[in-house]
């Protein structure tokens, strides 16, 4: 993940993290997806202001692949992962929306999952604050910081 976010520098990178029952118990696997910020905003600049400098999209066949089998049940997604150009590593309202189904009340659409921001910082992973992980808090009915170890 912090390679490819320092790689995507000045655009923000995004992908995900899975599980999956192996031989030896749980096994993990990042996987980055193309972030479509960029071709959504060339499309329609008035219902995507922004674009991959400033957000991201997961999209691409990597993305859809990994949907199917979450939604299957043959995976599971561990943590959906993006990063913030040359700012702090935070939940900002536009990354709660896109968690978020749409229903009322709302409800995240993959609770269990971590959701982590990368700080990258003139094309390096901030030394100050690498990164924060957020999750679903039933009892707050929100987003929640939570502590995340990521080893390199």
């Amino acid at each position: 993940m912090y390679r490819l976010a320092e790689l995507s520098y000045p655009y923000e990178c995004c992908g995900v993290i899975i599980t999956r029952q192996g031989e030896d118990g749980v096994v993990e696997k990042v996987h980055s997806c193309p972030n479509i910020a960029d071709k959504l905003h060339a499309m329609n600049p008035k219902e995507y202001p922004r674009d991959a400098r400033t957000s991201y999209v997961l999209g691409g066949k990597t993305w859809l692949a990994i949907f199917q089998q979450v939604s299957d049940g043959d995976i599971g997604l561990k943590a959906i992962y993006h990063s913030h150009v040359d700012a702090e590593p935070y939940f900002s309202a536009e990354d709660r929306a896109r968690a978020l189904a749409i229903e009322e009340p709302p409800q995240p659409l993959f609770p269990e999952a971590f959701y982590i921001v990368l700080s990258v910082e003139g094309g390096r992973i901030s030394r100050v604050t690498p990164h924060r992980a957020f999750q679903w808090s039933q009892e707050d009915q929100d987003f929640v910081q939570f502590d995340l170890e990521i080893k390199k």
